[in-house]
């Protein structure tokens, strides 16, 4: 068996405008949804904390709609009428978008039947999803826990210890080896739950705990797209910084292909390349020989910029500016 835990955070933060994992994609939700009812051997664990947790903050996630409204700027009274007219006009134009949005984005967060809503509530209620309710037993181990100072301090000690009573119960009937991996899925970054020495992994005292169980490979990942990157064996989901390092190493790619139809004089194809790269403001040096055919090579390597995304029109306007050589009509 394989058992995942994902931390409140992580639900919520398909909520949060200031999310911590801000290039997750929603699709994970269904994604792990798909594994949860294709695959018999993994479950997940849902301590009745974590739901609790999940309800309770979902809607603090509206406060910050508070600052989505502008009232008339204090202008100065000597400011043309006019511009004053024309700034309020405005503001009341910014309102009126600023309160579609504050609408739309409520009814994302309250709204049962939103997308985001429908695909966490079918994970709350996977047959593959195990819910942990709390017992006097288990507040008992928690007093226990806060007294020795062992950690997790908080809310985090009532999910912890369901956790391990879990673990107890399910070891107790099942071979200890029955447990393949246990997979914890939390952006958070504090001592309690990560190791100290390297944040990659569980922290020492939480392991320790859990060993005494299973003899399960423990696994912590930052969010949701790892963890099922982990669990298919393939990058599903990949993060938007790799995504834009992959398109960049597709268009050099490109750029060579494009450069072998121009028999080697690919200059005009990766110059354009080059000056579209973020930060890149180096001129471009042009010899005399490489003139000739000028236009139609330019022409063909924005052509094959635009096809592949790299560059706009504004960015082939100013290269064709930069640069202005003389072209003879043979040589074109």
């Amino acid at each position: 068996m394989k058992f995942i835990f994902l931390d409140s955070n992580i639900f919520l933060s398909f909520y949060d405008q200031k999310q911590k994992n801000k290039d997750e994609d929603p699709q994970v939700l269904k994604k792990l949804l798909e594994l949860l009812n294709t695959d018999s051997e993994l479950s997940l664990l849902l301590p009745n904390q974590i739901e609790e947790e999940f309800i309770n903050n979902k809607i603090i996630k509206l406060e910050f709609l508070k600052a989505l409204e502008y009232s008339s700027l204090p202008l100065p009274l000597i400011m043309n009428a006019e511009i004053q007219v024309e700034i309020n006009k405005k503001v009341k134009e910014l309102n009126l978008i600023c309160k579609r949005a504050k609408e739309e984005y409520t009814t994302y967060i309250t709204n049962p039947e939103s997308p985001i809503n429908k695909d966490i509530e079918g994970l709350f209620n996977n047959s593959s999803t195990i819910r942990i309710e709390e017992t006097d037993e288990i507040f008992k181990k928690i007093e226990h826990r806060k007294l020795k100072g062992h950690p997790p301090k908080n809310y985090d000690a009532i999910s912890w210890e369901c956790i391990l009573d879990y673990m107890s119960k399910y070891s107790k009937y099942n071979e200890k080896n029955g447990i393949k991996e246990i997979i914890i899925v939390t952006n958070d970054n504090s001592s309690d739950i990560k190791s100290l020495s390297d944040p990659k992994n569980l922290n020492e005292y939480l392991s320790y705990e859990l060993k005494k169980h299973t003899h399960a490979k423990i696994f912590i990942f930052d969010n949701l797209s790892e963890c099922i990157n982990h669990l298919t064996k393939e990058n599903t989901f990949i993060k938007k910084e790799i995504q834009e390092e992959q398109k960049i190493n597709t268009v050099n790619l490109k750029v060579t292909t494009i450069s072998d139809l121009l028999k080697g004089q690919n200059n005009w194809v990766s110059d354009a390349y080059n000056f579209n790269k973020p930060n890149n403001s180096m001129p471009i040096q042009l010899g005399i020989s490489d003139t000739i055919g000028f236009t139609n090579k330019f022409t063909l390597a924005s052509e094959v910029l635009s096809s592949i995304g790299i560059a706009t029109q504004t960015q082939h306007n100013k290269l064709s500016e930069i640069i202005s050589l003389p072209i003879k009509d043979s040589e074109i």
